[in-house]
Parts: structure tokens; C-alpha cells; sequence
């Protein structure tokens, strides 16, 4: 190749070197959607380089080569200028499949037209080597795909500053200048291209200046980077924030109709048909009473409210923003709508292991308190009456006398230190069940037979109403300590002369146990706290103390066995424990279960 290089081709030449540097830092600064826009650059520095050959060059077929490496630049500057408009200013909804195709490929297709000239004159009809002030330049003549790869070519540029324009228009100061320098960039090129184009711009003659103010151009853009810091800081357009953003927001009109909404807060409405703009809001939550009236209320609030999510009920905290024109006239009313189920799981269980904390920490108390008293006292006296035999203080005739009230102490401490084992197994996580299939009509002759003695020195009639057997499936041993403590609980509470029946009674649902007494009944107040769950003890008839750990007991193991215990009494006159057992199912054998607390 033979070139003869003059200021303007080196100037050309070795600023398009340059600007493929520049480019490919830029590039490594910014990547991402901003890639397009040095793509832009790139094509331009392709530009700018291969027409400072082409205007080097003595011979045609030597110009024509950087002609077709001169339209590599050309062919590719507009799409990707207009694609890096589009991602700068967050219109990439207008990238459709069809709008993309038409970028890709109209490139491809102005350079092979270009590439393959010669066979068809569609880009360029002809082409002359001419002479200027010994100057040798390759005069073209114009086809029919020229015209249409122009009209493209600026319709481009003009769209994205378009898009620039309007951006700059609404954008925040700090973003303004960047946008303005773009504008800038694009424009001045532009300009001097046409005006070339025009004939009524050649300072260099027949040269084309518009290489020559990309140069200016890139002046700018290295001002820009290194001096305002050109794009450390971009603006992310609302539309895609709001896109983005969990949080459903809807926003309704003067006349309650909905204006608009992001995906989110489709997904937490159910629209006609999958339509949602223009509808009025009560189609949406109809149901919602409290939450229409805080719409209508047309003020800053907040509420929560329920709404079903896919079948889902979701908790959710909706604050309702007035939307004013010139700060008092009212236009519209924002709703964002904040998933809050997940809190309020959370709120909820915290009060819930709070309570659960409190009462653990309420029955510890009592624990300590049954076992410093309770316990204590009966062991302490009968400690102090064998210390006085043991020192013969204590003849053999006041032992005797003695001895039925040491009996009851040790019958009392041993139902209370059952009591106290039994509610600690209960309290222990992974409590183990062995739920067999048995008689229970078997289990309440042996209890009954047990409180005989105690039941005879109060002078009281113990009753077995009913016949057996009585087959149930339930843990035995919780079943018989549940008997034990209802009958020791009305012994405790009646009179000589009173009754105490025990009745089992085959229902529909299962085998009901019963334990009733004509003893001094309950009054109402301990009733309602007794049918609450609530833990406390009163002096029996005797003036016989307790810890209300017996019917705590009682109840949580007929909850364990899958029933209920029910209470009623009539005060001063009777008293009735019942709780009802699962009947014996055919190879239930000895089934084990754990307890769930």
C-alpha cells in the first residue's frame, strides 16, 4: 500500500488509536449497561481511524479497502448509541423483540451491502478518484440503500437525544450535568455532519470534518470522567424502581379509580381479567371494609388488614399517602401495601413463649414452695416424734394414739411427692406414652379400695355406680393418677355424713369417667378460675391444706390422653370432675407415642 500522509490523515489516524485506548478504558470503568456506550465509541474511533488511511491512500482499491473498514464503525455508532440512550434513561420497555431485531440487524445489513457494493451499486452507485490541491480523495456518488442507512442513521441520534432531552428535563441536579454533557457529545457531531453533508460546511474542502469533531467529542467525555466524575453516580429511572420494589403500591385517582400499580401489588390483587388500570378500587377490596374507609378518608394513615394471597392469609400494613397538587389540592391517593405476616408471627410467638416463660416461671415458684413447706412440714414433724421416741420422751401408749395422724401425714406426702414426680415428667420435653388397651373398671375398684380407710375416719360413702368392664386405649399409669388425685380431691372437701359416687359410662364418643361429691361444692369464682386452668389451693373441710398441683396434674394428662376434664359444682351442695377416655380399638396393642407439650 502507498500512502501519502498529510496533517488531517495523521491527526485522524492517531486520535483514532487513542480513542480504541479511551474506549477500552472506559469500558473497564463501566461495563454493564453502559457497555453501549462504548460501543458507541468504539465505532466511532473505527470511524475516525480508517478514514484517516482512506484520505492517506494514492489508490482507489487501496481507499476502497478503508471504505468498507471505515463503514464497520459507521454501520454499528447509531443502534448502539440509541441502545445506550434507552438503558441510560430506563425505557427498556420500548425493547421489544421486534425494536431489538431491527438494531441487530440493520447494522449487519448496511455493511454486507457495503462489503458487497460491487455486485449491486446499492450503497454507492459510483465512485471517482479525484485530485484537490493535489490533494487525492475518493469522490462517491450515492445509491438508493445510502439514503435509507442516512435516514436511520439520524433518526437514531435524534431519538436518544430525544430520550436525553426529556431525561435531563425531570432529573435531579446531580444527574443534569451528565445528562447535558451527553447531549452535547451527541449533538455537535451530528450537526457538523450534516451540514457537511448539506454542502454548506467544508473547511477542509472535500474532507469530511465530522471525524474531526468526534475528537472534540472525546475531549468532552474525558472532561467529563475525570472532572465530574461522569457516571460514577446514575439515575435509575422510578418506573424500574418502583418495578423493583417488594412492597405493593397501588395509586388511585380522584374518583377512586385505580391509575396504576407495580407487579407486586398485582400479586396481591386479583384483577378482572388480568385488567387493572381504570377499575374502581372497591372491585379489589369489596371486602375491606375498614380499609375503604381510610381510602374515602382521603388522609395519611395507616391500617393493617387481612387479604388472601393465592389462598394465603397474609398480614398487611397498608399506609394510605394523599397525592396534592401545589400542596393542597387533592388528585389521588397512594396506597402501599407492606407484607407484615412474618412480624406478626413473630410478635406472636414471643408473646407467646413470653406467657409461657411466666407461667413456667409461676409453676417453679410453686414447686420450691411445695417442697420448703408443704413437703418439709409433714417430714420435719415426723422426724421430731420418732427423735422423741428414740430419747423415750414418747411412751408406747402416746404412739399409739398418735398414729393415725402420722398415718395420714405419710399418706398425704406420698400423693404429694406422686403429684410432684408426675408434673415434672410431664414439664420434660419428649415425655414418653404407653397407651394400651385395659380395663379401667378394674382400675377404679383398686383406687377405690385404697381410699377406704381414709374415706371411713371422715365418715364418708365411697360408691362405684355402673358395672364392667370398661375397655379404654390411654396411658394406665396417667389414668390411675388422674382417679387417685380426684378422689383424694373430694375426700379433702367433704363432710362426715357426705357421698362420693365414681361412675363410667360408655358414650358415643368414648368411655366417660366420673367423680362426684355432695361435699362443700366450689363457689363461683373458683370455678371459673378452675375451668381457666388456673393453679391454686383452699383449705379443705378439716381445715386439710394442698397446692393445687393435683388438679394441674389431672388436667394435663387427660389432655395428653386426647380428652378434656370438665368441671361443675354447685356451691355447698355438690361438686362433679369428669373427663372422657378413647374406647379399646381392635390392634392398639401397646402403641408408643410421644407427648407434644
Amino acid at each position: 500500500m502507498q500512502f501519502e500522509f498529510s496533517y488531517y490523515s495523521i491527526i485522524l489516524i492517531v486520535s483514532g488509536i487513542a480513542a480504541s485506548l479511551f474506549s477500552a478504558f472506559v469500558f473497564n470503568r463501566l461495563g454493564g449497561t453502559l457497555k453501549w456506550f462504548v460501543f458507541t465509541l468504539i465505532g466511532i474511533s473505527i470511524w475516525a481511524f480508517a478514514y484517516g488511511f482512506k484520505i492517506s491512500s494514492l489508490e482507489w482499491n487501496e481507499m476502497l479497502f478503508w471504505v468498507k473498514v471505515e463503514y464497520l464503525g459507521i454501520a454499528i455508532a447509531p443502534s448502539t448509541w440509541l441502545l445506550f440512550c434507552i438503558k441510560y434513561t430506563g425505557k427498556e420497555s420500548w425493547l421489544k423483540p421486534q425494536v431489538l431485531l431491527i438494531l441487530i440487524a440493520f447494522p449487519i445489513i448496511t455493511y454486507l451491502i457495503v462489503l458487497t457494493n460491487e455486485w449491486h451499486h446499492l450503497h454507492f452507485a459510483g465512485r471517482l478518484q479525484e485530485t484537490s490541491n493535489s490533494f487525492p480523495y475518493l469522490a462517491i456518488q450515492k445509491g438508493p440503500w445510502f439514503l435509507v442507512h442516512t435516514i436511520y442513521f439520524y433518526f437514531t441520534v435524534l431519538l436518544g437525544n430525544y430520550l436525553l432531552i426529556t431525561s435531563f428535563k425531570r432529573a435531579e441536579p446531580i444527574y443534569k450535568k451528565h445528562t447535558l454533557l451527553l447531549i452535547v457529545i451527541s449533538t455537535l457531531p451530528w450537526l457538523v455532519n450534516i451540514f457537511y453533508l448539506l454542502g454548506g460546511f467544508k473547511p477542509f474542502g472535500p474532507i469530511d470534518p465530522t471525524p474531526f469533531t468526534f475528537i472534540v467529542s472525546y475531549a468532552l467525555i474525558a472532561v467529563g470522567l475525570f472532572k465530574f466524575n461522569l457516571f460514577d453516580v446514575l439515575p435509575i429511572a422510578k418506573d424500574k424502581l418502583i418495578k423493583a420494589m417488594t412492597e405493593g403500591i397501588l395509586v388511585i385517582d380522584l374518583n377512586g379509580k385505580v391509575m396504576d400499580l407495580n407487579p407486586a401489588m398485582k400479586r396481591i390483587i386479583k384483577g378482572k381479567g388480568g385488567s387493572y388500570i381504570g377499575h374502581p378500587v372497591e372491585l379489589f377490596f369489596s371486602e375491606q371494609q375498614e380499609l375503604m374507609k381510610v381510602i374515602n378518608d382521603r388522609r395519611h394513615s395507616q391500617i393493617e388488614v387481612s387479604i388472601d394471597v393465592k389462598k394465603d392469609p397474609r398480614q398487611f400494613l397498608v399506609e394510605a399517602i394523599p397525592i396534592l397538587e401545589k400542596q393542597t389540592e387533592f388528585i389521588g391517593l397512594l396506597l402501599l401495601f407492606r407484607d407484615i405476616t412474618e412480624i406478626k408471627k413473630s410478635q406472636h410467638l414471643l408473646r407467646v413463649q413470653s406467657d409461657e416463660l411466666k407461667h413456667l416461671n409461676d409453676l417453679k415458684d410453686k414447686l420450691f414452695s411445695i417442697i420448703s413447706h408443704d413437703l418439709k412440714g409433714p417430714i420435719q414433724g415426723i422426724k421430731e416424734i420418732i427423735d422423741l421416741a428414740k430419747r423415750g420422751l414418747m411412751t408406747a401408749d402416746d404412739f399409739q394414739e398418735i398414729l393415725p395422724d402420722i398415718s395420714k401425714s405419710v399418706d398425704g406426702v406420698t400423693m404429694l411427692m406422686e403429684n410432684l414426680l408426675g408434673w415434672s415428667r410431664s414439664q420434660l420435653k419428649g415425655e414418653y406414652m404407653h397407651r394400651i388397651n385395659f380395663d379401667v373398671y378394674k382400675l377404679i375398684l383398686q383406687q377405690v379400695t385404697l381410699m377406704e380407710s381414709p374415706a371411713a375416719s371422715k365418715d364418708i360413702k365411697l360408691e362405684i355406680l355402673g358395672e364392667g368392664p370398661l375397655m379404654v386405649f390411654a396411658d394406665r399409669n396417667m389414668v390411675e393418677l388422674i382417679i387417685r388425685n380426684l378422689l383424694n380431691n373430694s375426700l379433702k372437701f367433704c363432710e362426715p355424713g357426705d357421698r362420693i359416687q365414681i361412675s363410667g359410662n360408655t358414650e358415643r364418643d368414648g368411655v366417660r369417667i366420673s367423680v362426684k361429691d355432695t361435699g362443700l361444692g366450689i363457689s363461683p369464682n373458683n370455678l371459673e378460675r378452675l375451668r381457666k386452668g388456673d393453679s391454686f389451693s383452699t383449705f379443705g373441710s378439716n381445715n386439710e391444706t394442698g397446692t393445687g398441683l393435683g388438679l394441674l396434674l389431672v388436667r394435663d394428662y387427660v389432655e395428653k390422653n386426647g380428652g378434656s376434664l370438665t368441671i361443675n359444682s354447685e356451691e355447698n351442695e355438690w361438686s362433679e370432675f369428669s373427663f372422657m377416655l378413647s374406647k379399646a380399638s381392635v390392634g392398639s396393642g401397646g402403641k408408643k407415642v410421644v407427648s407434644s407439650r
